[in-house]
């Protein structure tokens, strides 16, 4: 019997600086099955190739004055597209919509391991939010009132620690189908389209404990 060839998946890199996109593409290629099938150096470029390869992950430079609003229109045309953002200001002066919409935040200051390691947690199904952000973004806003069920809390609870729908079946001893139901059912409640965004009203509201 033949060995299952694993998965390649196609990454859109968005790096306005020719060496920091290269270095993406070897980190990439060492952490290997991922075929990168478009660089640009602007958002608008980006899209344009997000809609011709229909990637499934996209590695995007952080800039302040237009991540967010370019997030949300790749978001709303792709939800199930993983994002991670490369910044190289430090994480906790990004913009906190940019968390709400991207699958992860990685900083350009760390250590090659911690980046790769990062960038397989995505791939992989987590949500990479740093505690201080976790932190700041539980303290954002007014306290948010909402009503869930004992077993949405736990699944929340499981979605806060970044597990995928797999793990938190076998933790809850349901079919993955009925898990996102209840995801589903939850991001109907809250209003939110992402786990990110509704991690972040689950931690203002009173079921969250720290």
């Amino acid at each position: 019997m033949g060995m299952i060839e694993a998965k390649v998946r196609r990454a859109i890199i968005v790096d306005e600086h020719p060496l920091m996109a290269q270095a993406t593409i070897e980190l990439l290629n060492q952490i290997g099955n991922i075929d990168v099938v478009g660089v640009s150096k602007s958002c608008n470029q980006g899209i344009s190739e997000i809609q011709q390869w229909q990637p499934d992950l996209l590695i995007m430079d952080y800039r302040k004055d237009i991540t967010s609003n370019i997030l949300t229109e790749i978001r709303e045309a792709c939800p199930d597209l993983k994002i991670i953002i490369f910044t190289g200001i430090p994480i906790d002066q990004v913009a906190p919509e940019v968390f709400m919409q991207a699958n992860g935040v990685v900083s350009k200051e760390e250590s090659h391991d911690s980046v790769r390691q990062a960038f397989l947690c995505v791939m992989n199904g987590y949500y990479i939010v740093p505690e201080s952000v976790q932190k700041q973004l539980s303290f954002t806003g007014r306290f948010v009132d909402m009503e869930l069920s004992e077993e949405e809390v736990a699944i929340m609870n499981l979605i806060l620690q970044g597990c995928t729908l797999n793990k938190i079946a076998e933790q809850v001893f349901l079919s993955k189908r009925s898990v996102d139901n209840y995801q589903k059912r939850i991001f109907q409640k809250m209003g939110v389209s992402n786990r990110t965004q509704a991690i972040e009203l689950f931690m203002r509201s009173r079921y969250y404990r720290k």
